[in-house]
């Protein structure tokens, strides 16, 4: 964190932002092809955009292109340090003490797509590019785990980044199990 002066001499956070000068939001986790034993893809299905910051943020007005085409509703707020889970099932996530937004119709791609989270101003703050393919961890693709970014601080676009979650239908709305500090 760094400590800037502001405001006649006195201390603010900031914490960074993305492009645009836009609060970073990032992909913390995509669900993109649950396994069999879990259910049906479109009853499990979805990804997880994470706060990094200590401040809540509202996300009104935000989009999810590209693979999918999504206008997040008024009065979404994501709190500092929390998660969003987005998901075309929100009576399987809804009510676990969690942020739940429903992108609609449609799904993941089951062997990977670019995502992208933009700003109102239509800037791209987050994107991802993942695959079953190319270095990419391949048990997320029906196997049960969701796909885990380790480190918020990895490039989401690298295969590295990113793995396979330790337990069956990931961790939507929390920590990951393979956060690395």
């Amino acid at each position: 964190m760094l400590l800037m002066l502001s405001d006649f001499g006195e201390a603010c956070d900031w914490t960074g932002s993305g492009p645009g000068n836009w609060p970073l939001i990032q992909f913390s986790e995509l669900h993109y092809n649950p396994g069999s034993e879990q259910g049906p893809d479109h009853e499990f299905e979805f990804l997880e955009l994470h706060n990094p910051g200590d401040l809540a943020v509202d996300l009104s007005g935000w989009t999810l292109s590209e693979g999918l085409d999504v206008t997040l509703p008024d009065s979404t707020w994501i709190p500092g340090g929390g998660f969003l889970v987005v998901t075309t099932a929100t009576v399987t996530y809804a009510g676990l003490g969690y942020s739940v937004v429903d992108w609609g119709s449609g799904g993941l791609n089951n062997s990977g797509e670019l995502l992208a989270l933009r700003a109102p101003d239509g800037s791209v703050v987050e994107s991802v590019e993942f695959s079953d393919t190319n270095g990419w961890d391949s048990a997320p693709d029906g196997q049960g785990p969701s796909l885990e970014r380790l480190h918020l601080h990895l490039d989401a676009h690298l295969p590295g980044a990113w793995e396979a979650s330790i337990g069956h239908g990931g961790t939507p709305g929390a920590p990951n199990s393979l956060w690395l500090d």
